[in-house]
């Protein structure tokens, strides 16, 4: 999982030469964490 998500941001850096490395982690951490509410449960909690 971590070595799919640097090969995201990593995609991202690439495809737009101003694409803020910290912006791209955050986005990969708000799909990581949409992926473990999903796994756990689409009632699983708020946020």
């Amino acid at each position: 999982m971590e070595k799919a998500s640097r090969g995201l941001v990593d995609i991202g850096f690439v495809a737009h030469p101003q694409f803020d490395r910290v912006h791209a982690q955050a986005v990969c951490q708000i799909v990581h964490g949409a992926l473990e509410r999903k796994r756990s449960g689409y009632g699983a909690g708020p946020s």
